[in-house]
């Protein structure tokens, strides 16, 4: 049977795993957590290394806050390391269910320059890229819509193969009664 992909908000009960990656996509700084997407939406804090961000995930939202650098006040301005050598500096959500599809910016509070260019879809990777950026503890935000992929059969050749099949069953049946 052939499969076609569709778009789906996460899932409900999608396994989820966030990181905190940096110099590059491939080495994880601050190790996170799994998580399932549940019906309710899942919110946590968590702090990758040094830095703790509050999380929360709905059927299709995924928002980002706090932004806090150990105990660092509120309204603080800091910022993410950039420099030749760092090509990534942020947090990779990974669905170890399905594939993340597609992404859309719903809105960014309190982080100069984050756009769609900061953001990576590697099949099931979705990546915020914060590198350069500056922040504001506690009140830095970003809201994505997220969607991921999910094979679905082919009504067409779901139909070919049953029809296929009804016509098998004649011809058997056509050979019995002629044996």
């Amino acid at each position: 049977m052939l499969y076609k992909p569709s778009a789906n908000a996460i899932s409900i009960g999608d396994n989820l795993h966030v990181d905190y990656r940096f110099p590059n996509t491939g080495t994880t700084y601050g190790t996170g957590q799994d998580f399932t997407a549940d019906a309710a939406g899942t919110s946590f804090s968590h702090a990758f290394g040094a830095l703790t961000f509050d999380i929360s995930v709905t059927a299709d939202t995924i928002s980002i806050s706090r932004f806090q650098w150990e105990d660092e006040p509120n309204g603080r301005l800091e910022g993410f390391s950039s420099s030749p050598s760092i090509t990534f500096n942020g947090l990779v959500f990974t669905d170890l269910s399905e594939a993340f599809s597609s992404f859309s910016i719903t809105s960014v509070t309190a982080l100069p320059g984050f756009d769609a260019s900061r953001v990576a879809l590697n099949a099931n990777d979705l990546s915020l890229n914060f590198m350069g950026l500056n922040y504001t503890v506690g009140e830095s935000k970003i809201v994505l819509q997220a969607q991921t992929t999910t094979n679905v059969p082919e009504g067409g050749n779901t139909l070919t193969m049953l029809g296929a099949s009804a016509l098998a069953l004649v011809v058997l049946g056509y050979r019995i009664r002629t044996a």
